[in-house]
């Protein structure tokens, strides 16, 4: 017998509440052409490529669920440790898989292409992705601060 046992592909028909841990999943797969295309789910946070001035930075995977598998490109938020305390951002840290507290940015919500997202950091858990929400229509301008 060669090698170690093979690790499973994605998630296994009917598995669609618990999620193994990172480690024990395989984050990638085969698309188009032989090319890698990550397998994303949204509130998940992934290092993306950006181009220069900019760099390698998590993101915050904002595309609706459905839609994922069927685009080639994913809507994203930037995280920074630069925490200002407004209202069109969230604070997340450790909890979801962050080396220290950081800010997701909803005023600097991309389009990027899900090609270049890189290797998965965390998930953001529903009551996160609340709060994500409440701040993306304060961004855009469609609610006023929660609260307020």
């Amino acid at each position: 017998m060669g090698g170690p046992p093979a690790v499973g592909r994605g998630r296994a028909r009917g598995s669609r509440g618990v999620r193994a841990p990172p480690r024990c999943r395989s984050r990638v797969r085969a698309g188009a052409r032989g090319a890698a295309v990550a397998e994303v789910a949204r509130g998940e946070i992934w290092h993306f490529a950006f181009p220069r001035p900019d760099r390698r930075r998590p993101v915050l995977v904002l595309t609706r669920q459905d839609m994922i598998g069927r685009l080639s490109t994913v809507t994203v938020a930037p995280l920074t440790t630069t925490i200002r305390g407004v209202a069109s951002e969230v604070v997340v840290g450790t909890e979801v898989g962050l080396k220290q507290p950081s800010a997701i940015n909803l005023h600097h919500v991309a389009t990027v292409p899900r090609a270049g997202l890189r290797s998965y950091i965390g998930t953001v858990p529903a009551e996160g992705m609340q709060r994500v929400r409440d701040a993306l229509l304060f961004a855009l301008g469609f609610a006023g601060p929660k609260g307020g």
